[in-house]
């Protein structure tokens, strides 16, 4: 046993071997988060769609609009989190940075496209839309 807390010891030592505990740490936080705050934003957005007579949150949550905006907070973390992990070169961090802005976005974007297809779907079902299509 004390064999292997000198080796734990001795590798935490090394510059890189911190960098990977940081980015697992990071990594684990990130996805740890993210699972908290979808099932809390799920929880709250559903007891309230059960309670409401409209049918628009019922679209919302049919289409995952909820899930693509819960999905944004890992990237974030990571984002702004990778600034914090020890011995991460500049050009690393700037990468991580972008790849994680342009997840960002993407989420952003599906999450915008779950609100129109929820909007689609609920015009299609107004008597208006039962006559005239919203497609061209």
């Amino acid at each position: 046993m004390q064999a292997v807390l000198d080796l734990i010891k001795e590798l935490i030592n090394f510059p890189w071997m911190r960098t990977v505990v940081g980015v697992v740490v990071l990594l684990a936080v990130a996805w740890l988060a993210g699972r908290v705050v979808l099932r809390l934003l799920l929880k709250l957005v559903g007891g309230i769609a059960r309670r409401t007579e409209t049918h628009w949150d019922d679209a919302l949550l049919d289409y995952r609009a909820f899930r693509w905006l819960a999905r944004m907070v890992p990237a974030l973390m990571v984002q702004y989190g990778i600034v914090l992990v020890p011995d991460v070169p500049a050009s690393a961090e700037a990468m991580v940075g972008n790849v994680m802005t342009a997840l960002v976005v993407f989420f952003l974007v599906m999450s915008v496209n779950a609100v129109l297809s929820a909007g689609e779907d609920i015009y299609q079902q107004s008597p208006r839309g039962q006559e005239r299509s919203i497609r061209v």
